[in-house]
């Protein structure tokens, strides 16, 4: 796992053959969002199938992070990928929720025993 600076943000991504991740993501805001989508973007390599963001450290999520996690979802979709939402943070589960988005991303929440259930989407974002 590598840790990364983008701008004042410190994250970290671990980059497998077809999947990559990335977390320790303190937040996902309008003042940010450009930066990091440039980031992940470079990243995000055409053998590369999922996206995964564990948004467990995130504490705050505006609405330029939700147009970051859409543009990364519809990236993905765009080449049969997937963008997963991993184990987000109270306040990050009550925003998806409260916009519908949940509705949208595939998310994973990991339990301390190690095993993970997957709420998997059941709409699609327009192109």
């Amino acid at each position: 796992m590598l840790s990364v600076n983008v701008s004042t943000i410190v994250m970290k991504f671990e980059k497998s053959e077809k999947r990559i991740r990335f977390s320790d993501i303190p937040e996902l805001s309008a003042s940010r969002a450009g930066e990091i989508k440039a980031f992940v973007l470079e990243k995000l390599s055409p053998e590369i199938s999922t996206a995964e963001f564990d948004l467990s450290r995130t504490d705050f999520l505006d609405s330029g992070g939700l147009g970051f996690l859409i543009s990364i979802h519809k990236s993905m979709s765009s080449r049969r990928g997937r963008c997963v939402i991993m184990s987000p943070s109270p306040i990050v589960r009550q925003v998806l929720e409260l916009t519908r988005l949940h509705k949208v991303f595939d998310i994973c929440d990991e339990t301390t025993s190690g095993s993970a259930t997957i709420s998997r989407n059941r709409s699609e974002v327009a192109p």
